[in-house]
């Protein structure tokens, strides 16, 4: 927010002993319309755990990737290596 790049929102800090411990209402209001939109949306339990799989499989996907160019590119691995 301080960047200018997120619009105002209340900062609620929770705790004056720890630091960054915040609360944001905005946010999460956003996260319980977003959950009730995708129950909405998938109407059961079994279609909602196959999304739910799909998007734990495509994360490790796109990590494993990011990982070999990371490896190859900024680490000087040899291909292979970095592939296995």
């Amino acid at each position: 927010m301080q960047l200018g790049y997120l619009p105002r929102l209340s900062v609620i800090h929770t705790s004056a002993k720890q630091s960054g411990q915040i609360y944001i209402p905005e946010v999460n209001t956003a996260l319980g319309l977003a959950c009730v939109a995708l129950v909405l949306a998938f109407r059961s339990s079994t279609s909602l755990a196959a999304a739910y799989g799909l998007a734990v499989v495509g994360t490790m996907g796109i990590t494993s990737l990011l990982f070999f160019f990371v490896a190859r590119d900024r680490w000087r691995w040899n291909p292979v290596v970095a592939g296995c």
